[in-house]
């Protein structure tokens, strides 16, 4: 907030008062209820003490909040509604506002159990006429435990005998129910397939995975199994039952044989499960991997997450949604685990959400088919073909037309399969969807729909060859005669099931097309880590977490994804406590590649977002051995000023000359390490109080004034006011990290400003100072700088990549493709669209955005209409502004969610602008009166006038 306070007035409020109408609703409605941040209902919990979150919603209510709760947990559904009976615990009642990471401090819970969970949250508030109101607020979750202890594991891990050279295996177990199929209460399966799984039961597929669950980890340290509830497959199935798991390398194992960014791996790919069935009378029955197991080749005769899926039709069909594996069984073999202990999967899996279709389909001259679907994102091609016997189809892929990308590829081999012969004991596994409808045969000339199981890729383009290209399915199946046909094309893009928390609109120029650029590279680089690209890399660069985490979270929801990632460091962390720049550390990378303090900051900035944006109190016990360690390394090696050693420094910044040189051109990197070193020991302080560790707080306050001493002496000039090399990046650090004596700052900032506009607005700085030259002048209200910078239309710079490259998604270099055209380290942007152009932040001292800082930032002549949501803990904030008519009268639509308070900063012309605020209630209005300050501000950002509101939704109005 400005410091250009002047006074206190008391607002004119000049609209007059509607009747109002009676509220639709008379009470408020529990909704977003989740167990250990994953939403309701939640399979696989794993924590002895799962934390239970919920929102209350009354749009009818103001200044509504949370006055206490009551919580019960139990297994029978039936009675915690009628409250007969807890059957496992009541909280008693808790007097407290917050509505998210509520404990479960009752008995220990059973594992593999579906428990439900009810919250009555007591309330109260108004209405838009002042009568005041109150309630309680009933909402029911459900979740289903995993498996709680080491020793609950019957499932043993269990491979196939086989080498790299052989097709990957399908492990599979028939079995009797012991009970008829109508006698099920609840059926679970916990399955834990290395490297990844598809997984079946009664020949339906359960898992929506893409095939690219369980997350991938450090094994060694933790291998994650996923539950699925099987009831109903088991139920509506015959007393004869079955489970499959099909086995993909993925990370777990890298053979290499074709385009491959390291080789490596921890084994051949191996499975452990379990599934336990509960009946009506009380009986368990648990069926687990063992040496009764069989295996059957698949039609997945190599597979590499790098360099693609071969299908032979000869060992089995291998399709896009059903496996079918033919062949004598043989004894699946007990093994030895990769080490690491079993844990529940707790991110989001990695799913198939959304099919596109190619922009344009066409037939070379060489008798490929090029594909070209309008942008590059991560995903699959998907073929429907009519194949024909013996021939070979391969699918290239390439993010820029023509250049598909070496080693690079899937292939179908279209050999005849084997048949199912009793006699001489050979069998048929087939699976497909739950929601197929094909009737799927075994012969070659039926249609099939065909993409690779396991991997995925980046890309625009797919180039097909070995197939002719016939859309007419009659017509392809006559030339089907002599060769394969293709019918139809299309792509499956792959990501995340993440939930969306977040929107943005706007009228400003290239605004909207920039956020969808920068949401497609997002999209397109988180699974179960965040990539760094989805075609050549696929490893987890830790800087991209923090330095774009505000905003892909102002987008989606990361609780559960950051934490994973905490558990990653932890993992990856050395003995000295150092944590290198990728997590897990499947290679070992050397010099600034290995460690940067500009990456390995994310092990305290993490926890740090996870607490003040999602309120995560346990988080920070779990993780400060971690971070306290790793602090304490960097503190070790500091050079004889204090400085931090360098690693990458400020990387990929720009320059006329040498364009993106990699490391730091611009800036020192002791600077951007020392000041990385100064942030994370002022959050430990932070973190160490909160926990009572006084004497560990008291060195991180000395750790961080002698940081910010050496950084102060090492590159401040009080002179010229001018830091370091006088870089962008060197300003954006020192004013964000607050490395700036007091009395230097606005000097230093408008040297900032004249860096700017010396480079003629472009950026100069790379991807790690960029967000904080964003935070910089948006923090000092210059807005208006920020605007020119990124429309610029030379390089580099977001409009260039979009008008000059017409690219839809990020480059990895700022002034055109580069050898990553789907890279979201520039994306930091996205956060000041929501924060400032739409104006939804927290205050500096406020958790969870319990305090919502509410402050937009119209630019008349250039945004004139902004629009956006942003689900908090407490609930959803929106804001909807718009200049209108030649008055430029600000209208402004905001909703504060319940239990959570508004420091509102309303745009004016003058001190004198009238402001108007409204309660909305329907179609009905009433006037309030509040006390407000007055804020003054320079250049072409607008004045402001400062109310504090409760929860409710308002209608704001004043004159630019």
């Amino acid at each position: 907030m400005n410091r250009g306070v002047i006074g206190v007035i008391t607002a004119l409020v000049v609209a007059l008062a509607t009747s109002l109408i009676a509220p639709s609703r008379s009470f408020a409605e529990v909704t977003h209820l989740s167990t250990d941040s994953r939403p309701s209902p939640t399979l696989g919990v794993d924590s002895a003490r799962p934390e239970f979150s919920w929102t209350l919603e009354l749009p009818e209510a103001y200044n509504a909040r949370q006055t206490g709760y009551e919580l019960h947990v139990s297994s029978d559904r039936a009675a915690l509604e009628d409250g007969s009976s807890t059957s496992c615990w009541h909280s008693g009642f808790i007097a407290s506002a917050k509505s998210f990471g509520a404990p479960y401090t009752g008995p220990a819970l059973e594992s593999s159990r579906r428990y439900y969970w009810r919250v009555d949250a007591r309330w109260r508030g108004e209405l838009a006429s002042g009568e005041l109101i109150s309630g309680i607020a009933r909402g029911y979750g459900e979740f289903v435990t995993g498996v709680l202890t080491p020793q609950e594991w019957q499932g043993q891990w269990i491979t196939a005998e086989r080498s790299d050279s052989d097709p990957l295996p399908l492990l599979f177990c028939r079995f009797e129910l012991s009970h008829a199929p109508e006698e099920i209460v609840d059926a679970f399966l916990h399955s834990c397939g290395l490297g990844q799984q598809i997984v079946s039961v009664n020949d339906l597929r359960v898992d929506n995975s893409a095939g690219i669950d369980p997350g991938w980890t450090n094994y060694r340290k933790t291998c994650l199994y996923t539950t699925f509830d099987v009831t109903k497959e088991l139920m509506e199935g015959a007393r004869e039952a079955s489970v499959s798991i099909a086995l993909g390398n993925g990370m777990y194992n890298v053979p290499g044989g074709r385009y491959v960014k390291f080789t490596g791996s921890f084994g051949l790919p191996k499975a452990i499960a379990q599934l336990v069935i509960r009946y009506k009378d009380g009986a368990v029955q648990t069926i687990g991997t063992d040496e009764h197991w069989q295996t059957l080749p698949t039609g997945a005769v190599f597979s590499c997450v790098y360099g693609g899926d071969d299908l032979d039709f000869s060992h089995g069909v291998f399709s896009h949604d059903r496996l079918v594996a033919t062949g004598v069984p043989v004894a699946a073999k007990a093994c030895e685990g990769p080490g690491g202990a079993l844990r529940a999967q707790g991110e989001p899996a990695v799913v198939g959400w959304q099919r596109v279709q190619p922009e344009e389909t066409r037939v070379l001259e060489d008798g490929r088919i090029e594909a070209n679907f309008g942008y590059n994102f991560a995903g699959r091609v998907i073929l429907h073909v009519i194949p024909h016997e013996g021939d070979i189809l391969q699918v290239d892929k390439a993010e820029m037309q023509g250049k598909p990308w070496a080693g690079h590829y899937d292939q179908y081999r279209f050999n005849r399969p084997l048949e199912a012969d009793a006699s001489n004991g050979t069998i048929r596994v087939e699976t497909a969807r739950i929601s197929a409808d094909k009737n799927y045969g075994a012969e070659l000339s039926t249609e099939e729909e065909l993409s690779p199981p396991f991997g995925y890729w980046g890309f625009q383009y797919a180039y097909i060859k070995g197939a002719g290209y016939e859309p007419d399915v009659t017509r392809a199946k006559e030339l089907s005669a002599s060769q394969s046909q293709i019918t139809s094309i299309e792509a499956q893009r792959i990501g995340a099931n993440l939930v969306s928390v977040g929107s943005f609109e706007s009228d400003g120029a290239h605004l909207e097309a920039i956020d969808q650029m920068i949401d497609r590279s997002v999209r397109s680089n988180i699974v179960s880590l965040m990539t760094d690209c989805p075609h050549r890399e696929k490893l987890g660069w830790l800087e991209e977490t923090h330095l774009m985490g505000p905003s892909v979270m102002y987008r989606y929801d990361l609780h559960a994804l950051f934490r994973k990632v905490c558990r990653d460091m932890t993992e990856a962390q050395l003995d000295d406590g150092m944590i290198p720049d990728i997590a897990p550390e499947y290679t070992r990378f050397q010099a600034g590649f290995f460690w940067s303090a500009e990456w390995s900051a994310a092990c305290v900035q993490l926890p740090w977002y996870l607490y003040t944006w999602y309120g995560d109190e346990s988080i920070i016990s779990e993780q400060y051995p971690t971070m306290d360690r790793y602090v304490r390394y960097m503190s070790t090696i500091r050079d004889a000023s204090g400085l931090v050693r360098a690693g990458l420094g400020d990387w990929y910044d720009w320059s006329e000359q040498k364009r993106h040189a990699g490391y730091s051109q611009h800036t020192p990197g002791e600077l951007t390490a020392t000041a990385f070193l100064c942030d994370n020991a002022r959050k430990m302080a932070f973190f160490a109080q909160k926990l009572g560790k006084s004497d560990d707080a008291r060195y991180y306050r000395n750790l961080y004034d002698e940081g910010r001493s050496a950084f102060i002496r090492a590159y401040w000039d009080a002179e010229r006011s001018v830091v370091a090399t006088g870089s962008q990046a060197s300003y954006g650090f020192a004013l964000a990290f607050d490395l700036v004596p007091e009395e230097g700052r606005a000097a230093a900032f408008e040297n900032l400003l004249a860096e700017i506009e010396k480079w003629d607005y472009r950026m100069s700085c790379g991807e790690v100072a960029w967000p904080f030259v964003i935070r910089t002048l948006a923090s000092f209200g210059r807005n208006d700088v920020l605007w020119k910078m990124i429309q610029r239309d030379n390089a580099p710079g977001y409009v260039h990549m979009l008008e000059h490259w017409g690219m839809k998604t990020l480059s990895e270099t700022w002034d055109g493709p580069g050898s990553s055209m789907n890279h979201f380290m520039f994306g930091a942007i996205q956060e000041w669209f929501t924060s400032d152009i739409v104006g939804i932040q927290q205050t500096s001292d406020s958790v969870g955005f319990s305090e919502l800082l509410l402050r937009p930032s119209p630019m008349p002549g250039k945004v004139e209409r902004a629009s956006g949501h942003f689900q908090t803990p407490y609930g959803d904030t929106s804001s909807a502004w718009s200049l209108k008519g030649a008055s430029r009268e600000f209208v402004w639509d905001v909703t504060v969610p319940f239990g959570a308070q508004a420091l509102t900063s309303v745009p004016v012309k003058d001190e004198q602008t009238q402001v108007t605020i409204e309660r909305v209630q329907g179609d009905a209005t009433v006037t309030t009166q509040l006390t407000s300050q007055y804020e003054s501000t320079s250049g072409d950002n607008p004045n402001r006038r400062l109310f504090r509101l409760g929860s409710g939704v308002y209608r704001i109005t004043s004159a630019l």
